[in-house]
């Protein structure tokens, strides 16, 4: 059955996954094929260990696919989606550009995720739901050159701002239903069948009606905070014992060439390497530590792409420049608690880096979809 799959790019697949005849992994992107005008151009696609792809499915370049994970029939992952550990997606499911999905997401049939949505942990979405990336269908208009791409921006306003749809943990939809761009879904809250959300709902409640209105709201849960509360004080070391306080380690600046950059940071900025460029063969990337030599500042750090399916190729397409930002942290299961907690949502890890010479690291995206390093202190 091997010998018919569909393999594009530098596309890998775990031990003990099973993969339908005629499953596609490394589809190439729509920007690439338009570009290339190849289908065999690709930068791969990652699948986890101990998966089942059934028949139909078709996982685009730079998607990535936990552990455990399953798919039904005729599902589309596309570009740069990440699917986390446990999750199952039922026939016909699609999972748009960059679209995040958390551990032991059920997504049940013809469901579509929209392009930037971040998903928690333990979420059930019913059949046939739908996650619009947009309020104002611009998309037609822009292809026609009736509006621009600002103009487009100008009428979604506040939708297009971070991810398109944020659903924390333990959330419930309904069929049918509709969570237009912009929304927060509060953690453990249910979203009837056929309702159409609107705005944000809480933590706990449950809503229903066209638009969603709350029928029900139950206290919110000790850890979850109100998806429509205002934007929480800085926690301090005193707020959040269990996690202790929080130091930035470093800023990652996507690069091309680390020689290149390392000579021009000393050019421009008067920068040192204070760690010679290390291969990480699991995070895909080259890195190297840079800094002026100033007290207790944080470092720079350049990242390199380590092949064609390194994550960061998505960032260097538009150019480079800012990644990520490090957090050193006393305890890593404690910030990730209580990260998680305030909405975030785990996007790899804990895992030993070779760049901290072994310590662990884990990856988040904030609620605003900024992507965030912790590493052990």
């Amino acid at each position: 059955m091997k010998d018919s799959l569909v393999f594009i790019g530098a596309s890998r697949v775990g031990p003990d996954t099973l993969l339908a005849p005629d499953v596609i992994v490394g589809h190439p992107g729509k920007a690439g094929l338009l570009e290339e005008r190849d289908f065999s151009r690709s930068q791969g696609a990652t699948v986890g260990s101990r998966g089942i792809l059934r028949s139909g499915t078709v996982i685009y370049e730079r998607a990535v696919l936990g552990d455990d994970v399953q798919t039904a029939h005729h599902v589309i992952v596309r570009e740069d989606a990440r699917v986390g550990d446990g999750c199952v997606l039922g026939n016909g499911v699609v999972v748009r550009e960059q679209a995040v999905l958390g551990r032991n997401v059920r997504l049940m049939e013809s469901v579509v995720i929209s392009e930037g949505a971040i998903v928690g942990d333990n979420v059930f979405v019913g059949p046939h739901v739908t996650f619009p990336a947009g309020r104002q269908m611009t998309g037609a208009l822009e292809a026609a050159g009736m509006m621009s791409r600002a103009e487009a921006a100008e009428a979604e306003g506040q939708a297009w701002l971070g991810a398109s749809v944020i659903v924390e943990d333990e959330v419930r939809i309904g069929a049918n239903a509709v969570v237009l761009a912009g929304v927060r879904l509060g953690r453990g809250c249910v979203v009837a069948a056929g309702a159409v959300v609107s705005t944000n709902v809480a933590a706990g409640a449950t809503v229903a009606g066209n638009p969603a209105r709350t029928l029900r709201q139950a206290p919110a849960p000790a850890s979850a905070s109100p998806a429509n509360a205002p934007a929480a004080a800085p926690v301090t070391a005193a707020a959040s014992p269990a996690a202790g306080p929080m130091r930035i380690h470093h800023v990652g600046i996507a690069v091309r060439s680390i020689a290149e950059a390392v000579a021009s940071y000393a050019r421009l900025f008067g920068c040192r390497v204070v760690k010679p460029p290390v291969t990480d063969p699991a995070q895909k990337v080259t890195v190297c530590f840079l800094a002026s030599g100033a007290a207790n500042e944080a470092l720079i750090e350049l990242v390199e792409p380590a092949g064609d399916d390194s994550p960061i190729a998505a960032t260097l397409r538009k150019g480079g420049g800012l990644y990520h930002v490090c957090h050193e942290v006393d305890s890593l299961p404690a910030a990730l608690d209580r990260l998680r907690a305030e909405g975030c949502v785990l996007v790899s890890g804990p895992t030993p880096a070779v760049a901290f010479d072994g310590r662990p690291i884990a990856w988040i995206y904030t609620p605003g979809r900024q992507l965030i390093e912790l590493v052990q202190r």
